[in-house]
């Protein structure tokens, strides 16, 4: 018989356990924010912060491809023990790091673990899990994201108070074996693909780690390019833009409109970035309401993640796709007027909620479907493509909106931030000229 909930034998301990490994995963990328002027201050390193963070994300690419190979080559089983391992080994570094060079490498090997963890954790999905059951999936996956990011800067906050920053990672590094524990039964009756090279599985490893380090310097002269002089900046970031679609074609299946749905969709995590910004030069609001408009995201992603579990495959993907868009579009547009006419800054933080929610409602969706289309023997790769294909809409947006925000202050610094939330809302404009066509409904 088959499995009628995520919560219920046969699949509760593999549940619990995804569901632990994601908090562990989301408390190192988001509690360990907040204590990371502690830890630069304490080695000795203060001018090496950004590295913490940009390197971990460059190698996170590398994690991801490298993931999906593996696991369509050999399966979710050593993909998923290897990105704990991997991570497991960047923690215990970052524990004993004696000085701030070791403790950057420790971060850029607990980036590489972490984006194959996640890799890992999508694949065990499309294999464990019917499709009927796999939006519900996401859906608990949302809300174990969201608990650290709600507690985990406070918790983190608490523990390098009480003891030292290294009680943070011990934590992190506790909570991921725990996550083995609960997986070790799933792990062992994974099943192999059937052909050690077919599709996708049989792509050439070397060429998908060339195509991610094309990617990764991509990226970065995208993001460089709101560093030089305004002349240079457009030239430099459409180029950047360019090589980085070029570069990722390897990465991604071909013709699968979900990938590029996803790398539209990440563009608007650009505002959850401004919006503190926003709040602060604008409203002069302080760190405690400044972070109040991230939880209230945080609730209201839940939320949407929620509502597309119950709703499952009864609606169609395309009245999916289009009805996440629109809330997505209307809360930009709340954000435009906050920012232009500076009413109440809650309603500002409405509109990044309503936008948030759209994004809620649209992953789980479209995460099962990219891995129902997938099949047992590219889980991984497909997996990896909707993780590498988010990061460059992330970073794509980013980078254009250090831009408005350098040009803004110079050209209008009165509108800056409105000028940014609408071109992030028109980011949406392609999605819905493609999903609005007839011929999408079958889709």
């Amino acid at each position: 018989m088959s499995a009628t909930s995520i919560y219920r034998a046969p699949l509760w301990p593999t549940t619990a356990g995804i569901l632990v490994a994601v908090i562990a995963t989301a408390f190192d990328q988001t509690a360990v924010t907040a204590v990371m002027p502690t830890i630069t201050s304490a080695l000795g390193g203060t001018s090496a912060y950004s590295l913490t963070f940009v390197l971990p994300f460059a190698a996170s690419v590398f994690g991801m491809v490298g993931a999906g190979v593996v696991t369509d080559r050999y399966g979710a089983r050593l993909s998923m023990l290897a990105g704990c391992l991997v991570l497991l080994a960047g923690l215990g570094l970052a524990i004993i790091a004696p000085t701030m060079a070791v403790f950057v490498a420790s971060r850029v090997i607990q980036g590489l673990g972490g984006g194959a963890l996640i890799v890992a954790i999508y694949s065990v999905i499309g294999v464990a899990y019917p499709a009927a059951l796999r939006p519900k999936v996401f859906a608990a996956f949302a809300g174990a994201w969201v608990v650290p990011s709600l507690i985990g800067p406070g918790v983190a906050g608490l523990i390098a108070q009480a003891t030292s920053w290294h009680g943070v990672f011990v934590l992190v590094a506790a909570t991921l074996l725990l996550a083995l524990v609960l997986l070790a039964r799933v792990l062992r009756t994974l099943p192999r693909p059937k052909r050690a090279a077919s599709g996708a599985a049989g792509r050439s490893t070397r060429g998908a780690l060339l195509a991610a380090t094309l990617v990764s310097l991509s990226v970065a002269v995208m993001n460089f390019s709101s560093q030089v002089d305004l002349r240079w900046a457009a030239p430099l970031f459409l180029g950047g833009a360019a090589a980085t679609v070029w570069a990722s074609r390897p990465l991604v299946p071909r013709g699968n409109a979900l990938m590029w749905t996803r790398a539209f969709a990440d563009m608007f995590f650009a505002a959850e970035i401004y919006l503190p910004l926003l709040l602060s030069q604008s409203y002069r609001l302080g760190p405690t309401l400044t972070g109040l408009g991230l939880t209230v995201s945080g609730v209201t992603w839940f939320a949407g993640s929620t509502a597309q579990a119950r709703i499952g495959a009864r609606v169609p993907l395309r009245t999916v796709v289009l009805a996440s868009y629109g809330m997505m579009t209307a809360g930009m547009a709340l954000l435009m007027v906050a920012a232009a006419m500076e009413v109440h800054w809650a309603v500002a933080v409405a509109g990044w909620g309503i936008s948030a929610a759209g994004m809620g409602f649209l992953y789980p969706r479209l995460s099962s479907d990219a891995l129902e289309r997938a099949g047992a023997d590219a889980t991984g790769f497909h997996g990896s493509a909707l993780q590498v294909m988010g990061i460059i809409g992330t970073t794509t947006m980013v980078s254009l909106a250090a831009i408005i925000q350098t040009s803004g202050a110079r050209f209008f610094p009165d509108y800056k931030f409105t000028v940014l939330f609408a071109v992030i809302a028109a980011s949406a404009l392609p999605m819905f000229a493609y999903w609005g066509r007839p011929a999408a409904r079958n889709y």
